[in-house]
């Protein structure tokens, strides 16, 4: 009884069932995984376990790889290779062992880069905490020195005024969003709140969504906090931006000043 599955997708209690049955009559390595493969899609996560280890037991490849794959989604990898190897020890090895050890390859790989990119990360915000942390500690900047229209790296430009009251407001307007900030000078250290808002289209913009409907193309809204240390001159402004959403995600952003 080597292949005892059953197509029957809409009864996989009954399947489940007829596998209990036949395993009843006595050992049935085959039985007992397939018994695991519907209790899996049964959401029967022990039960599913219980006959796969029953027939991994009786060294059925199959069942190792399937066990393998729940300690793969569980980040067991050593466990996972372990009975893999041991799969591939068997006279009668199944493909799916191969394939649960390339994902176990694949899946390190990924958490590899991933890590190396969150420490890239954190690395940038940390040079940012040095560089906050330098330039307040620089003798302070007039907030109305920073008035005047700036570059920004994508070819746009940026106004920055001053109120009255110290507090510095940008505003720059590109082709699909008006982004603004506000913010204050402590040293030489220009600390803000950003928002951004879609610009309107006009109806020559409109583009199609779907088999049927257009809409327009603007961005999403977005806000977060960013900084900007001062040059001496005042005339770069060196500093990132993060989304409120994604802290760990800064932008670089760096503004230069147009002649007066």
């Amino acid at each position: 009884m080597r292949n005892c599955a059953i197509i029957h997708p809409l009864h996989l209690e009954l399947e489940t069932a007829h596998y209990k049955k036949v395993l009843e009559r006595g050992a049935n390595p085959y039985a007992a995984n397939n018994a695991g493969v519907e209790a899996r899609s049964l959401d029967l996560t022990m039960t599913s376990v219980d006959y796969f280890t029953n027939a991994a037991d009786q060294n059925n490849t199959l069942a190792m790889a399937n066990m393998a794959a729940y300690l793969i989604d569980a980040g067991f990898e050593k466990q996972a290779t372990d009975l893999l190897e041991k799969a591939r020890q068997q006279e009668d090895v199944h493909e799916n062992v191969d394939t649960c050890l390339g994902r176990i390859r694949k899946n390190r790989r990924i958490e590899i880069d991933k890590t190396e990119e969150l420490e890239g990360k954190v690395k940038t915000i940390l040079k940012w905490r040095q560089t906050e942390a330098e330039a307040i500690a620089i003798s302070p900047i007039a907030p109305t020195r920073l008035v005047g229209r700036y570059k920004q790296s994508n070819g746009s430009d940026l106004i920055i005024t001053c109120q009255d009251d110290g507090m510095v407001l940008g505003e720059a307007k590109g082709a699909d969003e008006l982004l603004t900030f506000s913010g204050r000078v402590e040293g030489a250290l220009l600390r803000f709140r950003w928002n951004t808002v879609p610009v309107k289209k006009s109806l020559g913009d409109l583009r199609p969504v779907g088999l049927i409907g257009f809409a327009l193309g603007t961005s999403q809204p977005a806000s977060g906090i960013g900084a900007f240390a001062i040059e001496e001159t005042e005339r770069t402004l060196v500093g990132y931006r993060v989304t409120s959403n994604t802290p760990l995600d800064p932008i670089e952003w760096t503004i230069s000043r147009y002649p007066d």
